[in-house]
């Protein structure tokens, strides 16, 4: 279930009477189909959606498994409240690493040339139109739970205002994402 835009053109941290309820709190767990469907309404934002896709299959054709969190203007009625295009989504990719790559392995990995797609949210921006950012699942728990606090408030804030809002949480799935492309190039072509 998916909650409306608040007045405010966000959406809400949770729907319901109260908070207490995990069903019915940010982030919410939607598919890439509805993903598409609920925010893919213009064509600044369907070229956004691109890129996302395109940033998820290198990631998937790497091994990494997990989820994403969606952000930013990106998921707010930002043509409305500010007059202007969202210009990239905010990503957080939740991830363990692939099987069987070990420390050493991982920071080879790092170190090559698809490193970029987990250390490098500059590069990821200008190539994807995504504002990428990673927690690996593999870390201390410690570590993992610190970076989890970190992102989730930041990104459940807006931006210049104090609203809380609203995340998505969307898991790396190779199929779904194919029947987002596939409702991109029959509704948009």
């Amino acid at each position: 279930m998916f909650p409306h835009f608040t007045s405010q053109g966000i959406v809400p941290p949770y729907f319901g009477a109260t908070p207490v309820d995990s069903a019915q709190m940010s982030p919410y767990r939607i598919s890439m189909t509805q993903f598409v469907a609920w925010f893919g309404y213009t064509p600044a934002r369907l070229s956004i959606i691109n890129g996302l896709l395109d940033y998820r299959a290198q990631l998937l054709g790497l091994g990494i498994t997990g989820f994403q969190w969606l952000s930013g203007s990106f998921v707010e009625k930002i043509e409305d409240t500010q007059r202007r295009d969202p210009v990239d989504v905010d990503v957080v990719t939740i991830f363990t690493r692939p099987v069987g790559i070990d420390d050493a392995g991982w920071q080879t990995f790092l170190d090559g040339p698809n490193g970029y797609l987990i250390n490098d949210s500059q590069a990821v921006k200008a190539r994807f139109r995504c504002d990428a950012y990673s927690i690996n699942l593999n870390e201390e728990p410690i570590d993992v739970v610190d970076q989890t606090r970190y992102w989730f408030g930041l990104f459940s804030h807006q931006r210049f205002t104090s609203f809380w809002k609203g995340m998505l949480a969307v898991e790396l799935d190779a199929q779904q994402d194919a029947a987002a492309r596939g409702m991109i190039s029959t509704t948009h072509p």
